[in-house]
């Protein structure tokens, strides 16, 4: 078929229809930059339907100003603009580089990518990420040839502007998608030269500043960090750029590094000059700044400042339900750090209050299910054994006991089932009540040997299965149970050594059919890193007497938590066995401490194979009724409840007058 070629008319409208489309898309510019969004989307759609046809650079610049028009509407537009910024990055792709085709695929890949780090999904973070590598080639290359017939310049200034702006964004992209190092590399090369072109004032130039503070910050610089957000923080001082959040934002940057530095009195100085209930109630970072506040004081052990503080901003938060709630992070923060500081004087009649009042407010809230209401129910229990009230901890120890139990698999945690039980069972044991007791070590020698891939786990299942016979009279069966925990780790002549307290040699002499070989001072060979290749090809040498020593690395922090946790023990099983001499069902009770808290290894790779192996070397247990694990009755809801149900029995009990 034979072309033919468009007439001088036709070429002429379509020449013009492409200046009309450039011409609108200028006055689109234009509107975008005055803020007037709304207005320079219509005008870029108009723009968008009449550059069909008019070649891939007229359509890709008019996909390219809808999609940055869409960015800026509501987060429901955001969809939009992925698709029209998507559309013009694959058509500006296509074009050769004489058309400034670096530039404008430069500004599509960065909008695009600064669209889908705002919309936070993990596939969109992806995608940035791959974008972000573009963009850096693309800015790499328009810094090395700068552009002699970029349109847009007319807009956006020189090619110069244009490259500092995308220097900014591509910072932003770097921010959301956690690439710290590569964000703060590029930030230390813009700062000083906004600070040439534009000024130590000028707007871009303070936000660059602060987010190259930012970048510092998710790397942990934080002695850099903070100078950064000073440098951002005078310069603002001098014409004011941020408003009111953005400072209070920097100021609690500041008092954060400090603090993270260990200067917490440079922080709390810093905190002073601040308005902690401005920040409250009118900016989304007052609540760290609040959180900030208290830790610092804390950590300083400033408790009646604390207090003081918890109980100011208790009212303030009170007074503010309907934004705050009853049962908001916010509030349990401030009531926590109140109870923390309450319990640090030994106040614990108050704390038991705020906690009971903590207690009451998230079980009011319907959004959160029972399980999360767990940990404070735990630190009101620590909190009555501490002042004594041990029936009413025993009580609230039950209770997270069946919470836990009954808790879904998201929720459960076996450890804190133990340090529950563990728990009970010291409280029974301080009461006396040998039944309680029983069943509080009948259920904890369960949850040992329910995980067996805790080494450790086997002597604490021995000790409890001792516990168990002592608290029955069977004192013999009492002390073999303690001998073989302590016979775990130290082997079985150590362990009758420490029972017995006699000398190892003492307890060789014990036993009849041993030799106690003579002692003979035995001859040291040290043997060093590097070996001569001549003593390679020496004749082996008889060394028979001989003990080669050789520098063993350990991991100190180690060996002294595992040598501690040992050492506790040993102590446990030694008062447990002074016990069983004198018959007491009960052994000196050594004091439980929060910090005494199990916490499970989740790295440890549990395999059906290896539960079997390792249970098959722990005791069978006896099917005796002594030995199934009883359970106690469920409990009221309160502690109230309960004691009315037990003078109830008590009075129904109590034999009629005649």
């Amino acid at each position: 078929m034979r072309l033919t070629k468009a007439s001088r008319w036709r070429a002429a409208s379509r020449n013009s229809d492409k200046a009309s489309v450039l011409t609108l898309l200028g006055i689109s510019e234009l509107l975008k930059i005055r803020g007037k969004w709304s207005l320079a989307l219509r005008l870029g759609n108009f723009a968008l339907n009449q550059s069909r046809g008019l070649g891939t650079l007229t359509e890709g610049l008019a996909l390219l100003s809808v999609g940055h028009a869409y960015r800026n509407q509501t987060p429901e537009d955001w969809i939009s603009a992925q698709h029209h910024l998507r559309m013009a990055k694959l058509l500006l792709e296509g074009l050769p580089e004489s058309e400034d085709q670096t530039f404008y695929l430069m500004r599509a890949v960065l909008l695009l990518g600064d669209t889908l780090v705002r919309r936070e999904d993990m596939g969109d973070i992806a995608e940035a990420e791959e974008l972000a590598h573009l963009a850096e080639r693309l800015l790499r290359k328009s810094r090395e040839r700068p552009g002699k017939t970029f349109r847009w310049t007319l807009f956006t200034g020189s090619w110069r502007d244009f490259c500092l702006h995308s220097m900014v964004e591509l910072g932003e992209i770097y921010y959301y998608t956690s690439r710290w190092a590569e964000g703060e590399k590029l930030l230390r090369e813009l700062v000083p030269t906004l600070v040439k072109r534009r000024g130590k004032r000028h707007v871009t130039t303070i936000e660059a500043q602060r987010d190259l503070a930012s970048m510092l910050v998710n790397q942990d610089k934080y002695e850099e960090a903070e100078m950064a957000y000073r440098i951002a923080r005078d310069w603002n001082e001098d014409v004011p750029v941020f408003g009111h959040e953005e400072k209070a934002a920097i100021d609690y940057n500041i008092a954060m590094c400090l603090s993270e530095r260990g200067k917490d009195k440079e922080a709390r100085d810093e905190i002073a000059n601040m308005d902690l209930a401005a920040d409250l109630l009118h900016y989304a970072n007052g609540e760290w700044t609040l959180k900030l506040a208290r830790l610092t004081s804390l950590r300083l052990k400033k408790y009646d400042e604390v207090i003081g503080l918890c109980r100011r901003f208790q009212r303030v938060l009170d007074e503010h339900r309907a934004r705050f709630g009853i049962c908001s992070p916010v509030t349990l923060r401030n009531m926590e750090d109140h109870v923390t500081a309450l319990k640090a004087l030994r106040r614990w009649d108050e704390a038991i209050v705020i906690l009971r009042d903590m207690c009451r407010r998230e079980a009011s809230d319907v959004a959160r299910v029972v399980e999360q209401t767990l940990e404070t129910r735990i630190n009101l229990a620590h909190t009555l054994r501490s002042a004594g009230h041990h029936e009413e901890a025993a009580y609230e120890y039950r209770k997270c006991l069946e919470i836990e139990r009954a808790a879904s698999d998201d929720y459960r945690d076996e450890a804190q089932i133990r340090n529950i039980l563990k728990y009970l069972a010291y409280l029974y044991e301080l009461a006396g009540d040998k039944m309680n007791a029983l069943i509080a070590y009948a259920q904890l020698q369960r949850e040992y040997w329910a995980r067996p891939s805790q080494h450790r786990n086997f002597i604490k299942y021995e000790w409890c299965r001792g516990k168990m016979f002592m608290l029955q009279g069977r004192w013999e069966h009492a002390l073999k149970m303690l001998l073989s925990a302590l016979a775990v780790k130290r082997g079985v002549e150590t362990a009758v050594a420490i029972i017995t307290g006699l000398p190892i040699e003492a307890v060789h002499a014990m036993q009849p059919g041993r030799r106690i070989p003579e002692p003979t001072q035995p001859e040291i060979l040290e043997v060093g890193d590097e070996v001569d290749e001549d003593q390679n090809a020496l004749e082996k040498v008889d060394t028979t007497g001989q003990v080669e020593i050789k520098e063993v690395v350990l991991d100190e922090e180690e060996a002294d938590a595992a040598w501690d946790e040992v050492d506790w023990w040993e102590e446990v099983i030694k008062d447990a066995v002074d016990a069983v001499r004198r018959e007491q069902p009960f052994q000196a009770c050594t004091p439980l401490d929060e910090a005494d808290s199990e916490v499970d290894d989740d790295e440890i790779q549990e395999t059906v194979d290896a539960v079997l192996t390792m249970k098959s070397g722990y005791p069978a247990v006896p099917a005796g009724e002594e030995w199934s694990q009883p359970q106690w009755p469920r409990l009221p809801d309160t502690y109230e409840e309960l004691v009315v149900q037990q003078r109830r029995v008590t009075e129904e009990e109590r034999p009629w007058a005649a």
